[in-house]
């Protein structure tokens, strides 16, 4: 089965940006772990510490993300070879067929229990592989949400002391 070429090219940014994005996240957190100063305010402590762990959680999600998005596309390349199957299959008893050779025993086989062990193989798989994708996405929005929070974290504590200075110095 052919990919269509704008398909295979979205699928190419889309893996970049995921390994950009994920390479984003920890060196922001490298360079505030590096630059981070402590002791001018509690407030800005607590801020910079909390930035630091919203982007290692964002990371580690990324990660997390990315250690499983093989297996659902192993799943689904799995899914693909059995509809093939079936495909192949049906055409074989439309053209009068009712025995194929299958399987790496090259055995012959009855082409209706082929189907049915196919279409049984995909039902089972497909719930498995909506679960995979599901907790995926799920973990998706989880790291950008983290990644968000930590930005918005360290930020906060970069700019607290010189928004106290600036308000200081209009009010007094």
């Amino acid at each position: 089965m052919d990919i269509d070429p704008n398909t295979s090219l979205s699928i190419e940014i889309q893996q970049k940006f995921e390994f950009y994005f994920i390479a984003l996240i920890f060196t922001l957190l490298a360079l505030a772990v590096q630059s981070g100063e402590f002791g001018s305010n509690p407030y800005s402590d607590i801020s910079e510490i909390v930035g630091w762990l919203f982007l290692l959680i964002s990371g580690l999600f990324g990660l997390s993300r990315l250690e499983w998005l093989p297996v659902a596309y192993k799943i689904h390349a799995k899914i693909g070879s059995f509809e093939k199957d079936i495909k192949d299959c049906n055409e074989m008893l439309n053209n009068g067929h009712t025995v194929a050779r299958m399987g790496t025993d090259n055995r012959p086989y009855d082409i209706e229990s082929i189907i049915e062990n196919r279409k049984n193989s995909i039902t089972t798989i497909e719930p498995k592989v909506k679960e995979i994708e599901d907790k995926t996405l799920s973990k998706y929005n989880y790291q950008k949400l983290f990644f968000l929070l930590g930005l918005v974290a360290l930020i906060l504590s970069r700019s607290l002391e010189p928004i106290i200075n600036i308000a200081n110095a209009f009010l007094y």
